[in-house]
């Protein structure tokens, strides 16, 4: 093969690559853009206020600022959902017992009352 030809294929491969990179990121940032749309649009209408503090004396100071920064406005980005999940829900949901521990908590309770249905105790009990 002639250094000339193999000029001419490289060239062309070279460029051929070059223009499925420049439509790639093309398409690439568009998903980008339409995914940024859909998340916010989807937030905004489920009106979820962000709270001004979280309840948790443990969070880092950047937590605390960002809850202070964007207390009482609306979920509206994926920067605001996340530290709402991990910082506010996900410290809430910490303190409660899992669902299958209440489950099972639930299931003994029902199935005590059962034994004996007018026993007050057993009825609060399944009633907590």
């Amino acid at each position: 093969m002639k250094r000339k030809s193999f000029d001419r294929i490289v060239t062309a491969v070279g460029f051929g690559l070059a223009v499925f990179l420049l439509i790639a990121a093309g398409l690439l940032n568009w998903g980008a853009g339409f995914a940024s749309d859909a998340v916010s649009s989807q937030l905004k209408a489920q009106e979820i206020t962000i709270p001004a503090v979280t309840g948790n004396p443990d969070e880092a100071a950047d937590v605390t600022a960002f809850f202070k920064d964007n207390g009482d406005k609306v979920l509206s980005d994926s920067k605001q959902a996340q530290m709402y999940a991990d910082n506010y829900l996900g410290f809430h949901l910490s303190k409660m017992p899992t669902y299958a521990a209440a489950s099972n908590a639930s299931r003994a309770a029902n199935a005590a009352l059962a034994g004996n249905p007018t026993d007050p105790d057993l009825k609060a009990a399944a009633v907590k």
